[in-house]
């Protein structure tokens, strides 16, 4: 499990001087890796989300906050370093252990391990993605996507994941897409990949089906555009590594 992760966000950097702030230790927030941080952190996203006029949820800089699983539904600029609980029982019910949806600036920079359904799900509306030095599995890798569910319109642009490592993972570099949706996913780039008995290194799955029955045949637009694969190295259990 990751234990230590340092999530940045420039998206709404140079806003925060004129938008209310809420400042998670106002709430109760300490900032020492030990605490639970958790109920500091939901009443203030439950204000920021309540706020009528421009806000945006504060963690300050040099500090590390430990908190429970949790989902951001609302701007938030994080300065500090999430500190994720090591105790298995706190993470049931959560499949991916990190997902994105309508995010765009981000910094992702990992010490330690990650695993979990989708490691890493970025979904549409992302763009301006970077992930590093985060080592995967088991599990399912990082996927972009899935993409295009119920005919949705999605769209994804400019992902970097770079000096990452995949053991025993299901996927690697996984990018997966429903028929009958709309959009793209582009400037997508994997590089300095390390390979440790994964399943399937690199996938592009264009008929993602999550069920057990067979899905319908349909026409779609979603296209997958200008993605590279650069310094893949490692092992495969399945003949077809791509």
């Amino acid at each position: 499990m990751l234990v230590r992760l340092l999530i940045a966000s420039s998206q709404l950097i140079g806003l925060v001087y004129s938008q209310r702030i809420f400042d998670v230790f106002k709430y109760g927030a300490v900032g020492d890796e030990r605490t639970d941080d958790s109920k500091a952190f939901v009443t203030a996203r439950g204000e920021l989300c309540g706020a009528v006029d421009e806000a945006n949820l504060l963690y300050q800089r040099r500090k590390h906050f430990y908190c429970s699983p949790s989902s951001l539904k609302c701007g938030e600029q994080i300065l500090g370093k999430l500190v994720a609980p090591k105790t298995m029982d706190t993470w049931k019910g959560c499949d991916d252990w990190l997902q994105f949806s309508n995010v765009g600036n981000l910094l992702i920079d990992g010490l330690g391990e990650n695993d979990g359904d989708d490691c890493i799900a970025i979904n549409g509306g992302c763009s301006d993605l970077n992930i590093a030095n985060i080592a995967y599995g088991p599990g399912h890798g990082i996927s972009v996507g899935s993409l295009g569910a119920n005919g949705a319109l999605e769209k994804v642009n400019n992902v970097y994941v770079k000096d990452c490592s995949f053991s025993g993972t299901t996927n690697g570099a996984r990018i997966k897409t429903w028929q009958g949706g709309s959009g793209y996913a582009r400037n997508i780039t994997f590089e300095k990949i390390t390979l440790d008995a994964a399943k399937n290194p690199i996938i592009i799955d264009q008929f993602y089906c999550d069920r057990d029955h067979y899905c319908k045949s349909q026409p779609s637009t979603l296209s997958v555009d200008y993605v590279k694969y650069i310094d893949f190295e490692g092992t495969s259990v399945s003949e077809e590594a791509i």
